[in-house]
């Protein structure tokens, strides 16, 4: 008996989505025990994403921080 392959060339919309739905559920579990220093850097960085946003000009000029703590 041979080992069995998931082949998923072929099929519809719903099969992706489904795949797309574990792949989300997994991806969350994973963050759920994420450890706490990268929890904290995301944070900083979201942190930081507000303060761009909030800068008074209507396009906020990024600076050369932005740009660098984006990447």
């Amino acid at each position: 008996m041979g080992a069995t392959r998931l082949d998923l060339r072929g099929h519809g919309a719903e099969d992706r989505s489904v795949i797309d739905l574990l792949r989300n559920a997994v991806a969350a579990v994973l963050r759920f025990f994420a450890p706490r220093a990268l929890i904290a850097a995301e944070n900083l960085l979201l942190h930081h994403q507000l303060i761009v946003r909030r800068r008074s000009s209507p396009r906020p000029r990024l600076r050369q921080l932005d740009r660098w703590l984006s990447a």
